[in-house]
């Protein structure tokens, strides 16, 4: 793979640099990599990473998963943007300690300073920049911190400046990515993302249920209409969500949650006629409580949001709609049914945020019909019916 670097003076001068210090780390770099096939002891482990999306979040679990059974007892510490989030997806049963940034002002210099001064003393055994760092940065960060062992993505094979083993990115699932960060334990990883919710966070959602009768006497179908505002064309028509709910909600075929936040609110209009006893509009709730109402969700209809990853880490079955993005890269881990349109070219072509269009209208997502949503729901809906009737006669089947 070529270097990324510009092919200007002072860019070929610091690829030479690159280069040069490459191969004075190639002996040390051999004797870690011997000391890592010896399985050392790993009491401290650093995870560094730069991005804080909710769907990134969950999908960052299945690496912490992994981690926390091949080293249980290490003290895993991740280094990442604030969020307020990351109490609830990145509980205590995966990460020790969550030491935040902010990426609006904390530069690199800011970022290094935070290595040095709050990481260092730690003395980390193992660093891993995940696949969203960037190599110089991530490199130095690690060092920095002072961890012995350190493992990063790069551009190019010689720009691992201060890496044990540097990774070449090759795309696929974003949670594939991350798991190749452990190839060198030559161990099997589990292909998994998690969520831990609070005893009495579930238990205020199965009140709350109680309290109006829902999934009683039918089955709760959870929907996530929206997504983050910066990737508003993810979103399938809203219309047609508000037909999907009109239409189960009617018929007796589920209990429907609706779940809108904060960036979803300019679509309340088309489901705010629909709240009823049987449909429940949930809005400006806290975090926490939204994850254990989805939980108790016998299936989750979603776009491509981190809602959807959620429902996915809590085991909950996912029909997702797919317009611009990726489903290699974006499914949900986990049991799911991925709704996207083949007979449209341009997809996928989402790269980065905000998503643009070059049509005026967006084909990938209109040609996904209400019939073709309500089909596999009602699949779903009918096979998770059959497995709990099964499992409570004692046949033990399982769907």
């Amino acid at each position: 793979m070529k270097s990324t670097l510009p092919n200007t003076l002072p860019g070929k001068m610091v690829d030479l640099f690159y280069r040069g210090a490459d191969r004075l780390l190639q002996s040390s770099r051999a004797h870690r990599l011997q000391e890592l096939a010896d399985d050392p002891l790993i009491r401290r482990i650093l995870v560094f990473n730069p991005v804080a999306g909710l769907g990134n979040m969950v999908l960052l679990s299945g690496l912490l998963v992994n981690l926390r059974r091949l080293y249980p007892q290490a003290e895993i510490t991740v280094a990442m943007p604030t969020s307020a989030l990351a109490p609830v997806v990145l509980s205590k049963d995966l990460v020790d300690e969550v030491v935040p940034f902010d990426p609006a002002h904390d530069t690199r210099i800011g970022i290094m300073r935070l290595a040095l001064r709050d990481l260092r003393g730690r003395r980390f055994d193992l660093g891993l920049g995940t696949f969203f760092s960037a190599t110089t940065l991530t490199s130095f960060m690690l060092a920095a911190a002072g961890c012995r062992y350190r493992i990063a993505y790069a551009q190019a094979p010689h720009r691992g400046l201060l890496n044990t083993i540097t990774l070449l990115d090759e795309g696929g699932h974003e949670l594939d990515r991350h798991l190749r960060l452990l190839d060198f334990t030559q161990q099997l990883r589990e292909r998994r993302t998690a969520i831990t919710l609070s005893a009495a966070a579930v238990s205020t959602a199965r009140d709350y249920l109680a309290q109006f009768g829902l999934g009683n006497e039918r089955p709760l179908l959870g929907i996530h209409p929206g997504c983050d505002k910066a990737n508003a064309l993810k979103r399938w028509p809203p219309e047609r969500f508000a037909a999907v709910v009109r239409r189960l909600s009617m018929d007796g075929a589920a209990d429907v949650l609706v779940f809108l936040g904060p960036d979803d609110m300019a679509v309340y209009d088309c489901f705010a006629p629909l709240a009823d006893a049987h449909v429940h509009l949930i809005t400006s709730a806290p975090f926490e409580r939204v994850a254990s109402l989805i939980s108790q969700c016998r299936v989750f209809l979603s776009n491509d949001s981190g809602l959807m990853h959620v429902a996915a880490a809590l085991d909950v079955p996912v029909v997702a709609v797919f317009g611009p993005t990726d489903t290699v890269k974006n499914s949900p881990v986990g049991s799911a049914i991925l709704l996207s349109a083949s007979d449209v070219p341009c997809r996928p072509c989402y790269v980065a945020p905000p998503i643009t269009c070059r049509y005026d209208r967006q084909y990938c997502l209109e040609a996904i019909t209400v019939a073709e949503v309500i089909t596999n729901l009602r699949h779903i809906l009918v096979r998770r019916s059959l497995a709990d009737e099964l499992a409570s006669s004692g046949a033990g089947y399982v769907a």
